[in-house]
């Protein structure tokens, strides 16, 4: 999953880690696909009260329309992480 970050023209990358899993890398898509697995056979609505957010935000979530926060990243046992590119000297 590095290869997706590591040629990105930008000073820093937004990943996020997996805190139970070898702290790889994962991407926004990484986190949705986690997301649906997750959710299994339970309705929108069933998840995010799990969840304790709203079904609205979960579907916005989903549909990439937002990011993915601080509540549900918990709940996946995920960590938001920042990498800066510094130059060498």
């Amino acid at each position: 999953m590095i290869e997706r970050v590591a040629n990105l023209p930008l000073d820093s990358v937004q990943m996020y880690t997996l805190r139970c899993v070898a702290m790889e890398p994962m991407t926004k898509s990484d986190i949705i696909a986690l997301i649906r697995i997750r959710q299994g056979e339970k309705t929108q609505r069933e998840f995010a009260d799990e969840m304790g957010i709203s079904q609205q935000y979960l579907c916005d979530v989903l549909a990439e329309r937002r990011d993915p926060g601080p509540a549900i990243l918990e709940f996946l046992g995920i960590e938001k992480v920042y990498v800066q590119n510094v130059e060498q000297q």
